[in-house]
């Protein structure tokens, strides 16, 4: 986190008295809908501000979805911008000022990996395509040699030197914190696990059946006690089972953030919309709101984590319970396990040749 520091103080407004020599990087977010995908695409443009040393600059969209609309106000109550980051608006910019890439196509490190003097390129505003995986780490492979300067790739390295998750946890920190503090835990071997169905082949899976994460649960928690569970899921019924699970089975207890049916109607969803239709639309993680107030709980966690697999949401699970566990231990591994519930895309960051085979991976 030291390259973090130093960046921060070097970029932050009392240090840009060279303000006219700068060269700036556009950073795009979205929330409370559809937030794995709003911040992970915020946390790969810094990640490339830092790289590249450009001052990164802040813009909030507004992403539709369905009937669903992002507002600043929305957004903002859930997660707060660090002050040390200039916001686009009010440095006076607009879409009009920004030069994009030609030709950026997804998945980004593609792109990264295509772009001759990444860290020299003249545009004074610079900005990025999408990116909504670990797509920015593709400046610390070896291929990126021949797209950076000798500067550029040892701080790629040093961002990247302790894996994808840690690396984008810190990015989320130094940028960003949550407005509901987590909570306070007492020395018990702590994990989170986070059961995304999507949508899809998934809309009809109501949640009940937990084979999967309860296979992940074993042979994380194994013979840790005391213990708790941070159990965090799109379906009320895999709350409920997992749970159930964890408590009778585990002997463990469990932390589960409170969500209602009214919660759905406050994240922007169609009223006229009822709550068990709402848990099957292809949304982040269910209701808007409650996916922050699960996030806070989840990334309490120290110890271990089950995510599933594709997520953006659960991508930054890992990413905050990583930074979290490197906080509390110092060599020390995190335990981890992988599910997933079929469907969607292969994964970003789990190797095209493992075989997921639609249960649990150690």
């Amino acid at each position: 986190e030291a390259l973090l520091a130093a960046y921060t103080r070097n970029h932050m407004e009392s240090q840009r008295a060279d303000a006219a020599s700068r060269r700036y990087a556009l950073a795009i977010y979205f929330c409370p809908r559809k937030a794995g995908n709003g911040i992970f695409n915020f946390l790969n443009a810094f990640a490339l501000a830092v790289v590249t040393n450009r001052t990164l600059v802040a813009r909030i969209g507004n992403h539709t979805h369905g009937w669903s609309v992002d507002r600043r106000a929305a957004c903002d109550a859930v997660l707060t911008l660090r002050d040390w980051v200039p916001r686009e608006d009010a440095m006076g910019l607009s879409a009009a000022n920004w030069t994009y890439i030609p030709g950026w196509r997804s998945p980004g490190e593609a792109q990264i990996l295509n772009t001759q003097g990444l860290d020299a390129l003249p545009a004074r505003y610079l900005g990025f395509g999408a990116m909504f995986g670990h797509n920015a780490a593709g400046v610390a492979m070896p291929e990126a040699r021949r797209c950076l300067s000798a500067a550029a790739k040892s701080r790629a390295a040093v961002l990247f030197r302790g894996g994808l998750d840690l690396a984008y946890g810190a990015l989320f920190h130094a940028a960003f914190r949550l407005a509901a503090p987590p909570p306070t835990l007492s020395g018990a071997f702590s994990v989170a696990v986070h059961s995304r169905h999507r949508g899809g082949a998934n809309a009809a899976n109501d949640g009940r059946n937990i084979s999967r994460e309860a296979s992940c649960l074993r042979r994380v928690v194994d013979a840790a006690r005391p213990c708790i569970v941070h159990i965090m899921a799109d379906r009320e019924a895999t709350r409920t089972s997992l749970s159930a699970f964890v408590q009778s089975a585990l002997g463990c207890a469990t932390l589960v953030a409170p969500i209602s049916a009214d919660d759905f109607i406050k994240a922007g969803h169609n009223p006229t919309r009822n709550y068990t239709h709402a848990l099957q639309e292809d949304a982040e993680h269910g209701p808007a709101f409650a996916f922050f107030r699960d996030l806070t709980v989840a990334t309490a966690a120290t110890d271990g984590v089950i995510t599933t697999v594709p997520s953006t949401a659960s991508n930054l699970v890992a990413a905050l319970v990583a930074h979290s566990h490197s906080r509390a231990y110092s060599g020390r591994p995190l335990v981890r396990c992988l599910v997933t519930h079929g469907g969607g895309r292969w994964p970003w960051y789990v190797p095209r040749n493992l075989a997921l085979n639609g249960g649990a991976t150690p």
